[in-house]
């Protein structure tokens, strides 16, 4: 049981570390500057969107055993993962729906106009199919697209930080707004990238 969650854990880490959807891999980067003006909508979306990874990575681990059979295999795994976000969007808005208790009710009616964005997200594609082609477990493949989620609000909460920081006179006008906000979170990939480890070719 101890290796079982250790197993788990290790490759949750991973991803949101070593593997972070938006510093290593920008996937999702247009929704986490949409969403750094407001705290609440940033842990929101984050929450929506770890939920949505982790759940559909099951079945999308299902059906990948069935999709190496076929031909051009690789050419069908993005549609047929997008089939699977489909079904599962479908499913937490019914389960959601049908909660009437009246404080989570108010509560879910906030949530639910996020939860389109956060199902159909390149952050939440991406790590489905990163994790489909290191042919993981479905243990480890849960792990990595936890992981993928938590990383997400992980550098959305960076990024409103570094938002917060670099809104100061010394910034000069030309790289004010988007781009010191692009070298900003280019600097930080560089950091999150050292996690990864590099060795040159010769």
């Amino acid at each position: 049981m101890a290796g079982f969650t250790a197993n788990f854990l290790v490759y949750a880490v991973v991803a949101i570390f070593a593997e972070n959807a938006i510093f290593s891999r920008a996937l999702g980067l247009d929704r986490a500057l949409a969403l750094v003006d407001d705290m609440g909508n940033m842990v929101t979306f984050g929450a929506l969107t770890t939920i949505s990874v982790t759940i559909t990575s099951v079945f999308t681990y299902l059906v990948s055993f069935p999709l190496q059979n076929f031909q051009n295999a690789y050419a069908w795994r993005p549609f047929i993962f997008i089939l699977c976000m489909v079904g599962v969007y479908f499913v937490i808005s019914v389960v959601l729906g049908r909660i009437k208790w009246a404080p989570i009710a108010r509560r879910l009616q906030k949530i639910r106009p996020h939860l389109h964005l956060a199902m159909f997200n390149s952050a939440v594609l991406g790590a489905l199919l990163l994790s489909s082609s290191q042919s993981y477990s479905l243990l480890q493949t849960m792990g990595f697209c936890l992981g993928s989620g938590l990383g997400f609000t992980v550098a959305t909460v960076y990024v409103a930080e570094g938002q917060r920081k670099i809104q100061n006179r010394s910034v000069p006008r030309s790289f004010k707004g988007l781009p010191v906000t692009l070298l900003y979170i280019a600097i930080l990939s560089l950091c999150i990238y050292g996690f990864t480890g590099y060795q040159l070719s010769f």
